[in-house]
């Protein structure tokens, strides 16, 4: 009997390592979820660890296929930077150690050179250590689903009449559908993918269009109301002093001022896979699969 091959997933917990874990699963292999607390639901076949960036792997990665490091810690921590950075670099060193085949960390589209958030320039230094042939560096655009910086945007636009937009929303995004994401993962997993790829729909959409194709499909009934960046950035710093959460922060902003859109068409090729568009995306999310 052949045995199923076993992937661990870091930050089995968030928005996008649960639906890796779920993925996974279904596709028939043994998962190891590593995780900072236990879900309230569990998977039958699922084995979970707790876990949390930083600590030792150890018996984590015996006889393990392949890892996705999808952890990472919250920005709003004072200590967020160092800790994700050298706790990533850890990481990876111990993977390398116990001979694990395949290794996939998730960065981002906004890690590139001349990155001017935070979050942007960490997913670099972190991304540019995974430099051999068994590692990969997946990079997804705005990942649409139940969760994350997507999830935060609709529930904004969803409770309220007046939306701003920030820089009149011409910002271009480049989005992939969660489930999409965890598809590509899975091929350049199977395929032993290395190097770099860039995960997203081919063509950018406008951050205004993407907030109105929102409201349209929830039946919000929406006004939205152009600012300039400086009286947000304010707002912010306001907000953040008060302890008040907003959608999003204040290095959320800073990589909306400095959105790059990028062709990934040799990637998707590379991958062997089609991207959903924004508007495909959000009919299957609203329409709840």
């Amino acid at each position: 009997m052949v045995e199923a091959p076993v992937v661990v997933i870091t930050g089995a917990n968030g928005f996008i390592g649960g639906h890796l874990v779920r993925h996974f699963d279904e596709a028939g292999w043994t998962v190891r979820a590593l995780v900072h607390r236990l879900p309230g639901l569990q998977r039958p076949r699922v084995e979970y660890r707790m876990w949390q960036l930083g600590d030792p792997l150890g018996t984590a990665l015996d006889s393990v296929d392949g890892l996705i490091h999808a952890a990472s810690v919250p920005y709003d921590r004072p200590d967020a930077s160092p800790t994700n950075v050298e706790a990533s670099a850890q990481l990876l060193a111990e993977s390398r150690e116990a001979g694990v085949g395949r290794v996939i960390f998730l960065s981002s589209m906004s890690a590139r050179p001349g990155a001017v958030s935070q979050y942007g320039r960490d997913k670099l230094l972190i991304a540019r250590q995974f430099d051999r042939p068994t590692e990969l560096v997946v990079r997804p655009g705005l990942v649409l689903g139940d969760g994350g910086l997507f999830d935060r945007l609709r529930r904004f636009v969803e409770r309220r009449r007046v939306v701003p937009l920030v820089g009149g929303g011409r910002q271009l995004f480049q989005t992939v559908f969660v489930d999409d994401l965890t598809s590509a993962i899975t091929v350049a997993l199977e395929d032993g993918l290395h190097g770099s790829i860039t995960i997203a729909e081919r063509e950018p959409v406008e951050f205004r269009e993407l907030l109105a194709e929102m409201a349209r499909q929830s039946g919000s009934r929406v006004r939205f109301i152009p600012v300039p960046y400086r009286p947000v950035a304010w707002t912010m710093r306001v907000a953040g002093a008060v302890g008040l959460r907003l959608p999003v922060s204040s290095d959320n902003l800073l990589g909306l001022r400095a959105l790059v859109t990028e062709d990934v068409n040799a990637d998707l090729e590379r991958l062997g896979i089609e991207i959903r568009d924004y508007r495909a995306t959000l009919r299957a999310i609203f329409a709840g699969g």
